[in-house]
């Protein structure tokens, strides 16, 4: 087509324009269309094809809606964390543990190990989630916390040699009264006091044997400016433990020198692991309260709340129904597994080491019989004497069965290859007939520290 050929253009256009659809055409494929878009949904019995159209016409394409353009079922994974965060909002109870444990029973086992190790924060600290996932969640934490402190801890290094270059291109006027690299040094110190912290949750457990194992953590709360921190370790398979012991530590026990605290715990899983192997035997350190200082030892509140803490997490133990549970409180972990006991807490067997003292008259009220309440107190040990918090437990009068010691100190019970270690053993195993009594005191040559005279 050209110019130069008008005639033939016009005849073109004339053959365009009469195969255009004539009205009544547009207005039969509109209707269709329309009854198209608003069909009624078909039901559920029985499959019905699709519906026939005026001759001529073809379907026009459907508009996908944004139901169709999501995803046909949403990932476990996400629907197990969606309902997590849901549960949080109510208060814990057996109501919510219960339904807690219900997803985890529903979700497939390697869905729930991605669960714990991706969104570790809803899973770490959440009773009613399997013990297992729980320190997994709990290791996939301190690793990323010990990446950032790594991290800082670089960052705040070049930050300090950045400082001294400067510095030394500045001429000294004699009036600085502070060092001005101070506030970098401080805080390479910092940085290196916050890696030392995580490196010692990230080192192995070795075992009687010399095998090292993952360390299994129940919970971790770094401490703050306000808080002492809370860690929950476990020592042993938990998950078949015919006998389980959970060691409650006392004052001056914190977040960072957590290592120290659960030394006691891993001597006495050692010493139980070498004395027999026809048992399966797990240690629970829980420093699970907040662990008051030296300067509010003598303070009842923080040992009462911390008994109620103790009595959920006992409840909360995903154990054999078969095993038997023993608690120990040291010190202060005494005070609170008193406080425990008076609230209600059920166990086979309580042992008292350097008590200040309970808040019980006798060992009746503690709801147990006699003879499977035990404590210790050692000759050179000054804080049972103090009878800051009642009455000693590890006098005659209570009456609790009372074991030998052979340490001279506060710290003595746990030393390796001691008496009173032998006789902690004997108890969580409930070889009863070979313990080490103590000696009948007719009359005490110690003076008396108590508050009362």
């Amino acid at each position: 087509m050209t110019e130069r050929d008008p005639s033939k253009r016009l005849a073109e256009l004339r053959d365009l324009v009469t195969r255009l659809p004539r009205p009544a055409r547009i207005k039969e494929h509109m209707a269709a269309f329309h009854a198209e878009l608003t069909e009624p949904p078909e039901p559920t019995s029985g499959i019905r094809g699709p519906r026939a159209l005026p001759t001529g016409l073809r379907r026009w394409p459907r508009r996908q809606s944004e139901a169709a353009r999501r995803p046909a079922a949403r990932d476990a994974v996400s629907h197990a964390r969606e309902q997590l965060i849901e549960l949080r909002h109510i208060d814990d109870g057996p109501v919510r543990r219960d339904l807690i444990r219900s997803i985890f029973d529903a979700m497939h086992p390697l869905d729930a190990e991605r669960l714990a190790h991706d969104h570790a924060d809803d899973v770490a600290n959440l009773p009613g989630v399997p013990m297992s996932l729980r320190a997994t969640a709990n290791r996939s934490i301190i690793e990323r916390c010990y990446e950032h402190a790594i991290s800082d801890l670089r960052f705040a290094e070049r930050q300090l040699e950045l400082a001294r270059e400067r510095v030394g291109v500045v001429p000294a006027t004699g009036r600085l009264k502070r060092n001005p690299l101070t506030p970098y040094v401080d805080r390479v110190k910092r940085a290196t006091g916050d890696v030392a912290s995580l490196a010692q949750f990230r080192t192995p457990h070795v075992d009687a044997d010399g095998v090292e194992h993952q360390r299994q953590y129940l919970g971790i709360i770094p401490s703050s400016r306000f808080s002492s921190g809370r860690v929950v370790e476990v020592f042993g398979d938990l998950a078949r433990a015919t006998h389980v012991l959970i060691v409650v530590p006392g004052v001056g026990n914190t977040y960072h020198d957590f290592r120290e605290t659960r030394g006691k715990s891993e001597t006495i899983a050692r010493h139980i692991a070498s004395t027999t192997r026809d048992a399966n035997v797990a240690v629970i350190e829980w420093m699970g309260y907040e662990v008051p200082g030296w300067a509010r030892a003598a303070l009842a509140h923080p040992a009462v709340n911390g008994g109620r803490e103790l009595c959920a997490f006992v409840e909360t133990l995903d154990i054999p129904a078969s095993a038997d549970v023993t608690a120990l409180g040291h010190s202060y972990g005494s005070v609170l597994l008193s406080e425990a006991l008076r609230s209600g807490l059920r166990l086979d067997r309580a042992i008292f080491t350097g008590s200040p003292g309970v808040h019980a008259e006798r060992v009746d009220d503690f709801g147990m019989h006699g003879k499977h309440v035990f404590a210790l107190a050692a000759s050179g040990d000054l804080i049972p004497r103090l009878h800051w918090h009642g009455k000693n437990p590890a006098g005659e009068p209570f009456g609790a069965v009372r074991l030998a010691t052979d340490g001279t100190g506060h710290a003595s019970y746990f030393k390796p290859g001691s008496l009173s270690l032998h006789n902690v053993a004997h108890v969580v195993l409930g070889r009863f007939d070979e313990l080490v009594h103590a000696p009948t005191v007719t009359r005490s040559n110690a003076p008396d520290l108590s508050l009362e005279h």
